[in-house]
């Protein structure tokens, strides 16, 4: 799964295996809001919902890309 090469629709997933851990990948690079379960019920939600389409993981990793501002610290 290429996480950052092409746009995809936020909650696109995919499995990966590593050694004994079995992780879902879930892409929110299109997400407008930081990924948490705790304080996001969209995110909850989809993520049940992939969970119980995938089965049995052992992680779950979020991958979101974080877009900062580093003219500032350039040019100091």
């Amino acid at each position: 799964m290429a996480l950052f090469g092409e746009t995809k629709k936020p909650f696109t997933y995919d499995i990966a295996k590593e050694g004994e851990e079995t992780i879902l990948l879930i892409d929110l690079e299109q997400y407008p809001h930081t990924p948490s379960i705790e304080d996001d019920p969209v995110c909850m939600s989809r993520t049940i919902d992939i969970l119980s389409e995938a089965g049995t993981v052992t992680k779950i990793v979020f991958a979101q890309k974080e877009i900062t501002n580093t003219t500032t610290a350039r040019h100091q």
